[in-house]
């Protein structure tokens, strides 16, 4: 209820507020992939990390990509209807994409020296335009399924942070990421969530 008592203001003039915010989108996303070039680019530290230690990697690139965009695309059609929840995920991604891009600054690392490389077309053709293997603290992944959780009632919500953990599951077996950069993915994703709801109050 307090959820939707927060939107309220957003039903005075859905259409244009959903505009802006595909436009703020769009400039998020821009950012961050000029953004990868220099951090692709840059010299960064690795992790020590115990938990990867444990097992060999194995290559899960084609699951790991459709449970992940099919995810994403069932949760947008199922908010599209829904111009104040839709207007309020594009606001907390965009939000999240930008804290990404401090987080990544700040934590320069290299990948796991095991990784094997996650093959993306989505990611590497259509926002990268290269293979990028430096984007690791936090998860996008993890991140951008747990923040969509949070549009969605029981048991949905439920279904799709589990869906998140088998994600974040792949990504470790695959030694993709660090454990700690899928551990954090869903406490960024609610502050992104938080953040948009507070900025769309406004």
């Amino acid at each position: 209820m307090a959820y939707r008592q927060s939107l309220l203001l957003d039903l005075r003039r859905p259409l244009p507020r959903l505009l802006t915010a595909l436009l703020f989108f769009s400039l998020t996303v821009l950012v961050f992939s000029k953004s990868m070039g220099a951090f692709q680019r840059r010299q960064g530290h690795v992790f020590p990390d115990p938990l990867l230690q444990l097992w060999q990697p194995v290559s899960l690139s084609l699951p790991l990509f459709a449970l992940t965009w099919g995810t994403v695309i069932v949760c947008v059609a199922a908010l599209a209807r829904d111009i104040p929840r839709l207007t309020h995920v594009t606001v907390s991604y965009s939000l999240l994409e930008l804290m990404r891009i401090a987080a990544i600054w700040l934590v320069p690392l290299e990948p796991p020296q095991s990784m094997i490389l996650l093959n993306d077309p989505v990611n590497d053709v259509l926002i990268f335009d290269q293979i990028v293997t430096k984007d690791l603290f936090f998860s996008g992944h993890v991140s951008a399924i747990w923040l969509l959780s949070f549009y969605f009632g029981p048991p949905w919500r439920l279904a799709v942070r589990v869906i998140a953990v088998a994600v974040a599951g792949m990504l470790l077996a695959q030694h993709v990421h660090y454990s700690f950069d899928v551990a954090a993915a869903p406490v960024f994703a609610a502050m992104a969530f938080k953040a948009g709801g507070r900025f769309l109050a406004r």
